[in-house]
């Protein structure tokens, strides 16, 4: 979260979520995700924002590019005109400040724990976070299926270079979709989906220059024009009707029956999508479609055996075998077809970021290499995320998640987690 977090927690599509959990318990535990993230879609919804003296910063009294793009979208697709396909403005984890909310706190492990929760815990002396330590490996006891107890954990202090045993009554492993089966395998757990199904998401992206008749409209909007019309008086030399103030535009298509890919239309860039020079900031808009994969045992990651190479860490090297069926890879062009309609009503290609299909993994939002099921034989944990065959062990991990999915997987992987937190005594 810390590093790579764009705070998008939207929920999964029911017909992309997994039926081994029940639609009223879903419903439940993602509200109870929700409210540990502060999830919401209100910090770029001028009219639910209490700002002191009304409006937002400077005056502003209405978020313009957020309100135009999505006002533009809806235009490009009105048949998208139920509650729940509607453009609408994202759902992102965190809150506006109260004593100056023009700035908003982003959802980190910290909001989840919260202060009251640190507090405690800190003076009971019953948490402790490890900075630079390294899980490698379980080490149990016990024959046969449903037998066996983990003991102890070796973790490794990477800054002395040492290891140290942990023991517990009850294990979870949280080490996200990649090291969290790696670190089973080099406990030699040996289950066969182990790192099988591995699932992510084809990403599309382009950024645009929003249009001029789009520009120009601002001014004639009655709304906006008082607004423009102040910022005129501090700038009159400024070109753009855009006060620097005004946020960025943050809004979303989520997934629908006949549309299995999720949008997002926002400015977020990281190692993609940086500025060009010379181009002012208020005009560009990203665009990340994110598809989805169909389950496919033959997709996985695999590691290097006690003989084989080694990664930084001295750990079993992950190598990824993945393809994208004919089905959905005719899937992602029509995803791309889509952004193509979705772009063109909004500007023109910004040059060097005309629309293509990202590297994969890009994203991270990989699923499935852990998996949920109801056997042994197919998955690696039961519905409750415990590890088929340990009484101790539980995983947290997007790489639980059984199905293809084309949201941002934290919210789904936040709400199964729960659900196994509620299975622990």
């Amino acid at each position: 979260m810390s590093t790579h977090w764009t705070a998008c927690t939207p929920r999964e599509y029911p017909i992309q979520r997994s039926s081994l959990i029940d639609p009223d318990t879903w419903n439940s535990l993602y509200k109870e995700a929700e409210r540990l993230l502060h999830t919401n879609q209100n910090m770029f919804d001028d009219t639910k924002i209490d700002f002191p003296g009304g409006g937002a910063p400077g005056g502003i009294k209405h978020f313009i590019r957020n309100n135009l793009v999505r006002d533009t979208l809806r235009k490009v697709y009105p048949d998208l005109n139920s509650k729940d396909a509607i453009p609408q403005y994202l759902p992102l984890a965190g809150v506006r400040r109260k004593d100056a909310p023009e700035y908003i706190t982003w959802s980190g492990a910290d909001t989840v724990l919260g202060d009251e929760m640190l507090k405690e815990l800190k003076s009971e002396n019953t948490f402790q976070l490890k900075e630079m330590w390294q899980c490698r490996e379980l080490h149990y006891t016990g024959t046969g299926q449903g037998t066996q107890k983990v003991e102890h954990a070796v973790v490794r202090n990477l800054l002395e270079k040492k290891d140290y045993r942990i023991k517990a009554n009850t294990f979870v492993i949280a080490a996200g979709a990649v090291l969290t089966p790696q670190i089973l395998f080099n406990s030699d757990i040996s289950l066969p989906a182990l790192g099988h199904y591995l699932c992510e998401q084809p990403l599309a992206f382009c950024q645009v220059v929003l249009l001029q008749n789009l520009v120009d409209s601002i001014e004639k909007n009655p709304v906006w024009k008082p607004i423009v019309d102040k910022f005129r008086k501090k700038h009159p030399n400024d070109p753009i009707p855009i006060p620097y103030t005004d946020p960025q535009p943050q809004c979303w298509i989520p997934v629908s029956q006949n549309r299995p890919w999720h949008c997002q239309v926002h400015r977020d860039a990281f190692s993609y999508g940086g500025v060009v020079p010379n181009v002012d900031t208020r005009l560009i808009v990203d665009l990340r479609w994110f598809g989805k994969m169909t389950p496919d045992f033959n997709n996985h990651v695999s590691f290097a055996s006690e003989s084989g190479n080694k990664d930084t860490f001295g750990m079993p090297q992950p190598t990824f075998h993945v393809k994208l069926s004919d089905d959905d890879a005719n899937l992602a062009h029509e995803m791309m077809e889509d952004m193509l309609v979705a772009a063109g009503s909004l500007g023109g290609f910004l040059p060097g970021a005309e629309p293509s299909f990202q590297e994969p993994g890009l994203s991270l939002h990989i699923t499935g290499t852990c998996r949920m099921g109801t056997s042994d034989e197919d998955s690696v944990v039961d519905t409750h995320s415990k590890v088929w065959g340990f009484d101790n062990v539980y995983l947290g991990t997007c790489g639980v998640i059984p199905t293809g999915t084309s949201c941002n997987p934290t919210l789904t992987a936040m709400a199964m987690a729960i659900h196994a937190c509620n299975n622990i005594d």
